[in-house]
């Protein structure tokens, strides 16, 4: 029997060692330049999406940009604002 899906609150709280920053290295390094990239937690993602105002546009490149300068990183993995508002975009009560 296949375990059900988690539920969109349970994908939040499963932060496992995150926020990280990372340094950039190998290809990454050669691409953007030396420096570190965040990888946030979906909460912390969560929380940023929730202070933008009824109406407003962000995209995903905006959340990442506001991420690493919180975080004085060069930049954010676009893999963690992605999932989170994908995460949000499935649960029928929050999206």
């Amino acid at each position: 029997m296949p375990r059900p899906e988690k539920t969109f609150r349970e994908k939040l709280a499963d932060v496992k060692d995150m926020p990280r920053v990372v340094p950039l290295t190998g290809g990454m390094e050669e691409r953007y330049g030396p420096g570190t990239i965040l990888i946030p937690s979906p909460q912390e993602v969560d929380e940023l999406m929730h202070k933008v105002p009824k109406g407003k546009l962000v995209t995903i490149n905006q959340l990442r940009e506001h991420l690493a300068e919180r975080q004085s990183t060069r930049d954010t993995s676009p893999s963690g604002p992605s999932r989170t508002t994908s995460m949000r975009k499935g649960d029928p009560v929050l999206a």
